[in-house]
């Protein structure tokens, strides 16, 4: 689970949309914020950071 959950934080959607429905995702899961009185596996860093959408290509 913490393997699907580090390459879930590193994922960058190409949409705002996508960015939506992923933190939709991660705030439903224990893994990213905590289950009952538990702590988080992620640093709020890398979960503000799992939020950025992708880098326009150029």
């Amino acid at each position: 689970m913490t393997r699907t959950a580090e390459a879930l934080c590193a994922y960058r959607p190409a949409t705002i949309e996508g960015v939506h429905l992923k933190a939709e995702y991660m705030m439903s899961c224990d893994v990213f914020v905590g289950g009952e009185g538990g702590e988080p596996e992620f640093t709020q860093a890398q979960l503000v950071s799992g939020f950025l959408p992708a880098l326009p290509s150029t």
